[in-house]
């Protein structure tokens, strides 16, 4: 259960004393993510990393699942994590950049203590870190593996694209929902993004830690290598395995999916004038190389505008939607019969029967369905005003 305090409406104290970190740590940090850990003979760490937006986080709670189901407890340590016990955090809202630095340097205090009181206590331990700086994970590594753990790397390979994406969604969901929210830093994502390639090969050619795992952001192994008796017990092929990953075409869905997605943070963000200028400007370049990738193969382009369309769909009324797009007043008059359908029943009913039927046609507007029937029946029209006409039938 978490202890972190609960702030008074209203902004959170600006600067923090050192005896109130000092008080949040004994009372609230150190118990919560100290809690049930417990002691090894060979303890063992596993440090999760990735660039913002790689899906660190998620992944350290699922690799904690299978450390616990294989070995025993382990203590879980991440920025994340201690930031939402920093008052100033705690408050909510946009945090102007100075904070955002005075918080990150107090959270690293407090990691620094965890860190050595779960070494202190040889407690099982998995701790998350960004590769922005290419310095403290191989600086950690050695640290633990002096304290007597066995350490296991494991990096989360996410395409630079995917992470963008993630990052940027997560900043709009905090902002929407009123929760503390620090501004993306593009310059650290493309940093850290890079430095996971450099990583891999270092900590793995120089053998730095006792295993190395790769995986993607939802969990799947990708690659894993073993230091056994001071030899990995395979060909270092880590950095050549995340190029293929990385190198891997998108297939045309995935290309609108991802133009799509962009599509809805230019939406959320780009118009929002609470929004830094920069992340909005960002955020529309970004849109547009999306687009321009798909507008590149005529085929993609067109699913493209099919899902804008299925988009628009459900989210306009349907008589302006008829308005815009009049071609599909076939999909229109569908929705129209399920409105009547809906109005035979009452509340809870009417609009998840509603709901589905919308979302049924919308699915279909966007795999071209509504398309190819509409180009058959024209098809079919101009067929039939070419036929000669029929004499009608005389005894």
């Amino acid at each position: 259960m978490t202890h972190a305090p609960s702030p008074a409406p209203g902004a959170g104290p600006s600067v923090v004393s050192d005896r109130e970190l000092r008080r949040l740590y004994d009372r609230c940090v150190a118990p919560d993510l100290l809690a049930e850990a417990q002691a090894a003979d060979r303890p063992v760490a596993m440090i999760v990393a990735g660039q913002p937006g790689a899906g660190v986080s998620y992944a350290a709670v699922q690799l904690r699942k299978q450390l616990v189901q294989t070995v025993a407890t382990a203590a879980h340590v991440s920025m994340n994590r201690l930031r939402a016990y920093h008052p100033a955090w705690a408050a909510g809202g946009d945090i102007p950049p100075v904070s955002a630095d005075r918080i990150a340097s107090d959270c690293k205090t407090w990691l620094s203590r965890l860190m050595e009181e779960a070494q202190k206590k040889s407690l099982n331990l998995v701790a998350e870190i960004e590769t922005v700086d290419v310095k403290v994970m191989p600086k950690v590594a050695a640290e633990l593996r002096h304290s007597g753990y066995v350490v296991q790397a494991v990096f989360v390979g996410t395409s630079r694209e995917e992470s963008r994406l993630a990052m940027l969604a997560g900043y709009e969901m905090r902002r929407r929902a009123g929760l503390a929210v620090e501004q993306p830093s593009v310059q650290k994502h493309e940093l850290a993004f890079a430095n996971v390639r450099v990583l891999l090969g270092t900590m793995e050619h120089r053998r730095a830690v006792d295993g190395l795992r790769m995986i993607t952001h939802d969990g799947a192994q990708i690659y894993e290598s073993r230091v056994i008796d001071g030899d990995i017990n395979r060909l270092p092929r880590a950095q050549e395995t995340l190029d293929v990953l990385l190198d891997q075409p998108r297939s045309p869905r995935e290309l609108v999916q991802f133009a799509m997605r962009w599509e809805t943070l230019v939406q959320r963000l780009a118009n929002d004038p609470g929004v830094p200028r920069d992340v909005a400007s960002q955020t529309l370049t970004w849109r547009n190389e999306a687009v321009s990738r798909c507008e590149r193969d005529p085929g993609t382009a067109q699913m493209l505008q099919w899902a804008r369309e299925a988009g628009a769909f459900r989210a306009m009324n349907r008589f302006e939607f008829e308005k815009e797009f009049p071609h599909h007043a076939r999909a229109v008059n569908s929705l129209g019969l399920a409105i009547v359908e809906a109005e035979k029943y009452g509340g809870e009913e009417a609009k998840r029967l509603l709901f589905h039927a919308r979302e049924n046609i919308a699915q279909r507007i966007e795999r071209g369905d509504m398309a190819r029937i509409a180009s058959r029946e024209k098809a079919q029209e101009q067929k039939t005003k070419e036929l000669p006409p029929r004499e009608p039938p005389t005894r």
